[in-house]
């Protein structure tokens, strides 16, 4: 029997949105999903997946309902488009006089208003809760600039980008491969490591070390990759029950994005 969850959308908890701010600052050296209220905005994990003659079934081919799948395509049109406008607000920075007029850090700041205000008082109005995504996309593509001007001198941009797509499609795959709901059983403890990684990357801006720089890298990317994964999985269960927030899953999987390529951006950059 598969045990599932259906909340109304995501939560987007404050220590994944620190997690992207402190580590960027820790590795230049300069709600997820956090339950609220008995089972909030978890997704019970599945642990006796469907089977079918015998036959484990995976999650693309138990829940991919042709529902679910205009969902998923919903998500990914507007995390696209979320990228683009990132990528809008880093051009705006480094080609022209705005970089000069705002430091990076201001609309780092301002971005924790579209974030907060999605999380805790999303707008009934789709219309409304879109142009917050994009408010934060394009303020999170301000905040990145300095990051992505040294990766272009460093000549490594397209294969960091390469690298993000790889990273973030193969999870992709791996959690539409993998018997339904089994990676939900992953939420407490990615949870967990995630608040860790906060307290470490908050450490390592007043107390830098090189171990601890090593934890923020490649634990942070190996988290980051696992959530990927397990996103997927509790979208397509949220999906399944109906609660088609595709606004709210795009912004999940928007930040994982941001987080992922952060950290293979400094890695290729030698840091």
């Amino acid at each position: 029997m598969l045990r599932r969850f259906c909340a109304g959308s995501p939560k987007f908890s404050f220590a994944q949105r620190a997690m992207s701010r402190t580590s960027l600052l820790a590795v230049r050296g300069s709600g997820q999903r956090q339950p609220s209220g008995g089972n909030g905005g978890w997704v019970m994990p599945n642990f006796s997946p469907q089977t079918t003659g015998g036959t484990t079934q995976t999650a693309g081919e138990a829940a991919l309902t042709p529902q679910v799948r205009q969902h998923m395509l919903r998500v990914y049109n507007l995390l696209a488009l979320g990228v683009g406008s990132a990528g809008v607000g880093s051009a705006a920075m480094m080609l022209t006089p705005l970089g000069k007029m705002i430091p990076y850090w201001l609309p780092m700041v301002g971005g924790f208003v579209p974030l907060l205000w999605l999380m805790w008082a999303p707008p009934a109005s789709v219309q409304a809760r879109l142009a917050l995504f994009f408010a934060f996309t394009t303020l999170e593509g301000m905040t990145l600039a300095p990051l992505i001007k040294a990766t272009m001198l460093k000549g490594v941009l397209g294969s960091a980008l390469v690298l993000t797509a790889a990273i973030f499609v193969g999870f992709s795959a791996a959690a539409l491969a993998a018997p339904r709901a089994s990676m939900l059983a992953l939420q407490g403890p990615l949870f967990g490591m995630l608040i860790g990684m906060v307290a470490i990357s908050i450490l390592n801006i007043f107390y830098p070390t090189a171990f601890a720089h090593s934890i923020v890298l490649y634990g942070g990317l190996a988290i980051f990759s696992l959530f990927v994964a397990v996103d997927t999985q509790a979208m397509i269960e949220r999906a399944s029950c109906g609660a088609n927030d595709h606004v709210g899953d795009a912004l999940q999987m928007f930040l994982n994005v941001v987080n992922i390529f952060v950290r293979i951006a400094s890695i290729l950059r030698g840091e």
